[in-house]
């Protein structure tokens, strides 16, 4: 234990670096995706698509939005096309 602190002192002090780098890290890769041109950026528009058509099956599977089987059977299909990118 370091002198003139107590033990709640320390590891709260702990924290806020385990916290701090974090947010230091998260920023980084952020500012890394900013800038994504070609094939990376086309995946990741892909994955962010893939993400809104699984949000939208999963609202309609667990009812908090109204079953529409062709709506369904659409962001199915297409996300069947992006896996097989």
């Amino acid at each position: 234990m370091e002198l003139g602190m107590s033990r709640s002192a320390t590891n709260l002090s702990r924290r806020l670096a385990v916290v701090a780098f974090a947010v230091f890290l998260t920023s980084g890769m952020a500012a890394a995706h900013e800038g994504a041109t070609g094939v990376v950026a086309q995946r990741m528009d892909v994955m962010k698509q893939m993400g809104q058509h699984m949000k939208a099956l999963g609202a309609m599977l667990t009812g908090k939005t109204a079953f529409d089987q062709e709506t369904a059977q659409r962001l199915a299909e297409t996300m069947h096309q992006h896996a097989n990118m």
